[in-house]
């Protein structure tokens, strides 16, 4: 009798082309296609039977899926469906991304040569600030920086999105490294928004032992910068702004400043005041992009509060 009443419920799931049969570990149940539209993903040689019969894994709900130390969202239904926050990678959406809504705005910034399509990929993600890295710590332009630039530009950035940074080198110039890195720009014919004065690192590879004679170098960096009429800001963490120039020396308090902390956080909570700053303006809080949009070696993520 159980054997009747079992093919009978078989043959009725059949008839609706739908079976009981569970796959991809109990996540989907294998159906006929021929019969049955899937409201989800389709996987197919995860059903024994016939070609049409394969796997649906229904799309997830509203909030649930998510990703290490970024937060919860909900499923995309496919590559081409639109996010209202930022869309990650996941393993919880059956190939598709997690949007998930967070406050203010993401960007990434970049020390090496990026192609369109990966711009292309951050794009359509809901990222909206790059910032590329234009002159190195050997006081030589970044010859890639252009090239980026205009990727950038062709994937959907507009000159407004997009910023660079100077890593200077304090051995030399300041304000000749400025001009040079600016009038490059120029003739390469690339406008962007505005200019960050890199001022990183707790050893002598990059600065003196002389904090005065530091402090005379980023003076001139920012007056050169100004002369130019450039909008500047500072990336600067609170170990190296002390060990660069002291935590007493705060004459920049009215700039914009960009820190590091990655405790793969979208907050400040984390930051405590120095060099005359009383808040912060973006925060790099990871020092890579693995996995995401096909990784990249020389890219960070960046957060911008709410404005």
């Amino acid at each position: 009798m159980r054997q009747f009443v079992f093919l009978a419920c078989f043959i009725l799931s059949l008839t609706q082309g739908v079976f009981s049969a569970a796959c991809r570990d109990n996540t989907g149940t294998c159906i006929d296609t021929d019969k049955y539209t899937c409201n989800g993903t389709l996987y197919t040689d995860a059903c024994a039977g016939a070609r049409e019969i394969k796997c649906c894994v229904p799309y997830a709900p509203q909030n649930n899926c998510a990703t290490p130390n970024v937060g919860q969202g909900r499923c995309l239904r496919s590559s081409n469906s639109s996010c209202s926050g930022t869309a990650w990678p996941t393993d919880d959406c059956g190939g598709n991304k997690c949007c998930i809504d967070i406050p203010g705005t993401l960007g990434v910034d970049i020390s090496q040569l990026a192609s369109v399509d990966f711009f292309s990929c951050l794009k359509s993600s809901g990222f909206e600030f790059v910032i590329v890295r234009a002159s190195c710590s050997t006081g030589t332009l970044d010859t890639h920086a252009a090239q980026s630039m205009k990727n950038a530009l062709s994937a959907g950035f507009s000159p407004s999105q997009i910023d660079v940074y100077i890593f200077p080198d304090s051995r030399q110039n300041a304000g000749n490294q400025m001009r040079k890195m600016v009038e490059h720009l120029k003739e390469e014919g690339l406008s962007y928004n505005q200019i960050w004065l890199d001022i990183e690192g707790r050893d002598t590879k990059y600065w003196s032992d002389d904090k005065k004679a530091n402090q005379a170098f980023i003076h001139e960096l920012v007056t050169s910068g100004q002369a130019l009429n450039k909008d500047l800001g500072f990336y600067a963490s609170k170990g190296s702004w002390h060990f660069i120039v002291g935590d007493e020396y705060g004459p920049y308090g009215d700039m914009k400043l960009w820190y590091a902390h990655y405790d793969w956080t979208q907050s400040f909570a984390d930051w405590t005041p120095y060099g005359g700053w009383t808040a912060p303006f973006m925060k790099q809080w990871s020092d890579g992009v693995p996995k995401f949009c096909g990784g990249h070696p020389g890219a960070d993520l960046n957060w911008r509060a709410p404005h």
